[in-house]
Parts: structure tokens; sequence; C-alpha cells
């Protein structure tokens, strides 16, 4: 079951825990858009899940019906292009929407893109090094103890 709202935080860790789980993390794309969700304070994110289960699970009808479907971005390409683009045009990024997308966790790209570095080499021992060309991603030898993870304002 998916915490609902209520549970921001949680459900903001099991999409980075899913997220690093696939190495991918997953948006909602039509043939002509993408999902871009508004924050109670006005603020546009792309809408961003962990897993494709929680894509299909928090479309609604209506989404469906304009033809989103959910859409696998690799972790890699998240980390080292995707971050900037989102940036670049102003945006947040809507972490794991729920209850048919009314609800998500709102963040800042380079916070998201932290958290999922440092997720990754805490649970994983797995370092992503960014390049100016790219990105490397290596097995690190010590794994360190699992710290806490703030997370954004959530819309209600």
């Amino acid at each position: 079951m998916i915490p609902r709202n209520e549970d921001a935080e949680i459900r903001y860790r099991m999409f980075l825990e899913r997220a690093l789980k696939g190495d991918a993390v997953w948006i909602a794309e039509s043939p002509d858009a993408v999902m871009i969700l508004s924050s109670a304070d006005g603020e546009d994110g792309l809408a961003v899940w962990g897993s494709m289960e929680d894509v299909v699970q928090a479309l609604s009808n209506a989404d469906r019906a304009r033809g989103y479907s959910p859409e696998k971005q690799s972790l890699q390409s998240w980390i080292s292009g995707a971050t900037h683009k989102i940036l670049k045009n102003g945006l947040l990024v809507a972490v794991f929407p729920v209850d048919q997308c009314s609800h998500a966790i709102f963040v800042d790209a380079l916070t998201l893109q932290k958290h999922l570095l440092e997720t990754a080499k805490e649970a994983e021992g797995v370092e992503y090094t960014l390049l100016e060309t790219g990105m490397r991603r290596t097995k690190s030898k010590l794994k360190r103890a699992k710290a806490g993870t703030s997370v954004g304002r959530s819309n209600r």
C-alpha cells in the first residue's frame, strides 16, 4: 500500500529506494507533453515516480484518455542531464504523486539529485561521479550509515 499525502516523508524515501532499485525514474508522458503538476503555492513541477507501477496507480482515467503513460528515464541520464533541463525551465520536481496525481512532494531538482546520489552511496555502496562529459557509476568499498533525508513541501 502506498502511503498518502500525510506520509510525505515515507513516500519520498520510497521514491528514492524504488528509483535506485530499478536504476530509473519514471515520468508520465503523452504523445505531445510530459505531466507537469502545480503545487498549492502555484509552482510547477515535473511529475516523477520510482517505478512504473507507481505511475500506473497514480494516473487517473482522464490522464490515460489524454494519452499519458509511464516513460522510463535511466537514473544516469536523469542525474546527468534531466536535472539541469528542469532547472533551465524553471520547474521543480513533483515527487511520487498519488490520489490521481492530486498530491505530490515538490522539491528543487538539485535537492533531488543530491538525495539520489547520497542514497545510492549509502544503500548500495554505489557512487555516481558527475563529469563534464557525463557520469560514471562506481562501487564504493565503504558503506556509510543511513542518514536522515529531509523532504520538500507537499501540496494539499
